[in-house]
């Protein structure tokens, strides 16, 4: 028995439970494709909004002479998202 033999039992039990999921799930590969880019692409849009709004925070708490956790208390943002 040589080393790749469970690693190749492990990926045929893999492809047999993606198959599985698939089926049981009603979604086609490539829906589920689809539906993975828009998660990414919300994903990115999130994190562009949120660092534009810690560098508006940052900017506002230089003006006021206010740390930045006394900001986010501020505007009700929770700091550990």
């Amino acid at each position: 028995m040589d080393n790749q033999t469970p690693l190749k039992e492990e990926l045929k039990q893999k492809k047999v439970e993606y198959d599985e999921l698939c089926g049981t799930s009603g979604v086609t590969e490539e829906e589920a494709s689809k539906i993975t880019k828009e998660y990414i692409k919300l994903l990115h849009d999130y994190n562009d909004i949120k660092d534009s709004a810690t560098v508006l925070l940052g900017i506002y708490a230089a003006n006021q002479e206010v740390t930045i956790a006394e900001a986010y208390e501020k505007f009700d943002v929770p700091s550990d998202d």
